[in-house]
């Protein structure tokens, strides 16, 4: 299906009964596992016409603020916004396994795709190429650093399924890891996350704003979002959802979320030889969006 074109509209048959009244939990939308099977997603019907959206993050890299905002965006926006990775999340299912939206869900007009955490290696997203979203970036050399005590002490895990396992099992090996061997062992799995998203950058309609450009001037990144995705805001309601977030931890807590928001923290955490290995390991990413 061509990315304006809308689903077919099955024809009617002559004395048929009026179709029945939508049910109130909405519509589902199925897509296709690795593994063969099918996972469901339920979402709202949209009554906007508009070309859907995107908006795309990077774990331990400003993705739950982005979803925020977007998620006070909402009551001003025509579209829906409709949050898929969380929805995944909190049926313990991977994502990442994705290899086929069954229903064209990302296709339909009038929703706001939301917040992709990285893009699933082994389906490809027709709808990136030309529609409008939204990319976060960060620092890897942060994003590491923010990964170990996340995933050692504080990111929540669903009640059941797979990402539940791969997240305990994940908090199980980081006790035993220092902080300097786990950021050399997952630099380059970081780096292929970080190609994939980097194929965006030659689409079109694409905004992208770095964490460390956003993260002491939330005010400027939310007119960014509602003037990029044609969102109507008060002046007043813009200044109203930037300080609603504007979070800055006086002191490092490594049991919170929001651990620190500081950018260049590799510097004081990580030793001089793992920051210049994972550098190296890492130079493609830091050239292509500016890091030194």
């Amino acid at each position: 299906m061509d990315v304006d074109e809308t689903p077919p509209v099955l024809q009617e048959v002559a004395a048929a009964p009026e179709p029945a009244a939508r049910p109130a939990r909405g519509l589902v939308a199925r897509f296709r596992l690795s593994d063969g099977q099918v996972h469901p997603i339920r979402y709202p019907a949209s009554p906007s016409r508009q070309v859907s959206a995107f908006a795309i993050g990077v774990v331990k890299g400003g993705s739950t603020l982005l979803h925020r905002i977007l998620e006070d965006l909402q009551p001003y926006s025509s579209r829906k916004f409709l949050p898929i990775s969380r929805k995944f999340f909190a049926s313990g299912i991977p994502f990442r396994e994705v290899v086929e939206d069954m229903d064209s869900l990302f296709h339909q007009p009038g929703y706001v795709f939301a917040t992709l955490r990285w893009l699933p290696p082994k389906f490809h997203i027709n709808a990136l190429e030309t529609q409008k979203k939204i990319l976060l970036v960060r620092d890897p050399r942060d994003m590491l650093v923010s990964a170990y005590y996340s995933f050692r002490e504080s990111h929540g895990i669903p009640n059941s399924g797979p990402v539940k396992t791969s997240l305990e099992r994940t908090r199980k090996r980081l006790l035993n890891l220092t902080l300097d061997e786990y950021v050399r062992s997952a630099a380059t799995p970081l780096k292929a996350k970080y190609f994939r998203l980097m194929t965006l950058l030659a689409t079109r309609n694409l905004l992208l704003r770095r964490y460390e450009d956003i993260i002491f001037d939330k005010e400027s990144f939310v007119r960014d979002i509602a003037d990029f995705f044609e969102i109507d805001l008060p002046f007043e309601d813009i200044a109203v959802i930037a300080g609603k977030h504007d979070i800055i931890p006086e002191t490092e807590n490594t049991s919170k979320h929001i651990r620190q928001v500081k950018p260049r923290n590799f510097e004081s955490k990580l030793s001089p030889g793992t920051v210049e290995e994972i550098s190296h390991t890492l130079r493609a990413v830091l050239c292509e969006f500016d890091y030194k």
